[in-house]
């Protein structure tokens, strides 16, 4: 890949990591967390979130951009096939 980037919010709290590493975290979801993750791709790829609500309605987004070679971009979006539990 040439470059990739992420953005992640979460209500009320997230911390994400990519291949074991943290790459971003936000605490306002008005804010969400922007970073650079080019270095850190690999042909297989793990995101995990750590989220926490503090009441109320919940929420979760993600979008990760890979431009390759070519200048074309993929998307990587959180959506309902993103599995959840508990406690990694």
């Amino acid at each position: 890949a040439k470059g990739a980037r992420l953005k992640v919010s979460a209500d009320n709290h997230v911390v994400l990591f990519l291949n074991g590493k943290q790459v971003a975290a936000s605490d306002e979801w008005a804010e969400p967390a922007e970073a650079d993750v080019s270095a850190l791709l690999k042909e297989k790829n793990e995101l995990v979130a750590q989220v926490r609500n503090e009441g109320g309605v919940a929420g979760f987004v993600c979008k990760l951009a890979i431009e390759d070679a070519k200048g074309e971009t993929q998307y990587v979006v959180s959506d309902e096939t993103w599995t959840a539990s508990e406690k990694k």
